[in-house]
């Protein structure tokens, strides 16, 4: 899953993408002064790159450094309880946008046998309804 960050928050070297469905990836580079854009040149060819105006939406994978750092924030949807045929269950799923998350859980609420969903904002808060 790729997660939507602005370029000057994409650490150095680090690998990102132009959308969320391109194949083609690029390495950050430095700040151009010059240029007063961050440049990142092609994974697969350096002789080409791209500059970057500050404040750009790119995306990257995810990495606990940008969890951790506040950078992207990541949402859980937590399904648990007992179905119809009084089996427990639970199952905790991720994702990279809070109306993404919202949306499942009132898909799955509206469509579940007895399950519960609820949205959380961190991974200690999910945890604790398994």
């Amino acid at each position: 899953m790729r997660y939507q960050i602005k370029i000057e928050d994409v650490k150095k070297d680090d690998i990102l993408y132009k959308t969320e469905t391109s194949k083609k990836l690029f390495m950050k580079g430095d700040y151009c002064r010059f240029e007063r854009r961050y440049y990142a040149e092609e994974y697969e060819d350096i002789n080409s790159g791209a500059y970057f105006k500050k404040g750009k939406i790119v995306y990257v994978e995810y990495d606990g450094y940008y969890e951790e750092k506040g950078i992207i924030s990541l949402y859980y949807v937590v399904g648990y309880g007992s179905d119809c045929d009084g089996l427990w269950s639970s199952r905790i799923y991720e994702f990279s946008t809070e109306n993404e998350a919202e949306i499942f859980q009132k898909e799955q609420s509206i469509a579940s046998d007895g399950l519960k969903f609820t949205t959380c904002n961190s991974l200690k808060g999910a945890t604790k309804y398994l």
